[in-house]
């Protein structure tokens, strides 16, 4: 078999091995984030400081105290939340662990779980963002142009940081 096939059938069947490659590659990733994270050790892995921690430290002393005030709110809240999603998230590994574990691979069902997660992901966040959103409208202009110098929206991204 050639490396440059001159036919279509040749393009195809190069096109269904990167294919089976690019698949085992995402199943692999995949596994390694979900099943990886907590070899051996009890519970999910600690989490780093969140972005809205690291956000409010920054903003200590330079917003008025009100609005200093909704922001520390909004942050305990969003802790709180948080709090909540661990027990939804440890269930729903759970649960594709098991389907990765089964004596059986069920392909649909490992799809629909990930579905699962990802919409309850994306609800999550929409609301997040809404609530979020919600204080900010309460903050005066200057609040929120000190809001705005320290990146809000762009959280540091990778060891390289801010971009």
């Amino acid at each position: 078999m050639s490396l440059f096939p001159s036919s279509a059938s040749g393009l195809v069947r190069i096109g269904l091995v990167a294919s089976l490659g690019l698949n085992l590659f995402f199943l692999g990733w995949l596994a390694g984030g979900v099943v990886g994270p907590d070899r051996g050790r009890p519970g999910p892995p600690p989490p780093p400081l969140p972005p809205l921690h690291l956000m409010a430290d920054r903003l200590r002393g330079s917003l008025s105290p009100g609005g200093m005030a909704k922001i520390e709110a909004l942050i305990r809240e969003l802790d709180d939340r948080f709090a909540r999603r661990i027990s939804d998230t440890e269930l729903s590994r759970a649960r594709i662990k098991a389907l990765l574990g089964a004596e059986s691979f069920d392909p649909a069902a490992f799809v629909a779980a990930l579905g699962e997660v990802h919409a309850e992901t994306g609800r999550d966040r929409a609301e997040v963002d809404q609530r979020i959103s919600d204080v900010i409208a309460q903050l005066s202009v200057d609040d929120r142009r000190k809001l705005a110098a320290v990146n809000v929206a762009f959280p540091p991204r990778g060891p390289a940081g801010p971009r």
